[in-house]
């Protein structure tokens, strides 16, 4: 029995595996034009302030979560066809998970004239 070989095949075998696991890891992450690291599963946000929705249209990825933050001193909502996050008081964030592919248009059911878009391809 060699000690010294066995030593190295499993030196060799265990850097074989951290390889393929960094690369794996890898492949969750992509980076998208802005340069911003995201996930298949990223959060992306939607600003509430001055009573409206910034951006005012939004494209991200089938099963991005969008999270709108509320800064005005009023409460909103975010109201689309499949999509309630219910009423956001000054402060507080709610979250909506995206799973299908479309365009989704909403407004705030308390203030109508507040509009945005998600567009998820």
């Amino acid at each position: 029995m060699n000690t010294t070989n066995d030593f190295s095949r499993a030196r060799r075998a265990f850097a074989i595996a951290l390889a393929a696991a960094a690369l794996a890891f890898a492949a969750l992450w992509s980076v998208n034009a802005s340069g911003e690291t995201a996930t298949a599963s990223a959060t992306k946000s939607v600003k509430i302030a001055g009573f409206a929705f910034t951006p005012k249209t939004m494209t991200v990825a089938t099963g991005t979560k969008v999270a709108f933050s509320n800064s005005d001193s009023a409460p909103h909502t975010a109201t689309g066809k499949g999509f309630k996050t219910g009423t956001i008081s000054k402060g507080k964030t709610k979250s909506v998970t995206f799973a299908k592919k479309g365009t989704f248009a909403y407004h705030c059911s308390i203030h109508p004239t507040m509009k945005g878009t998600i567009v998820v391809n």
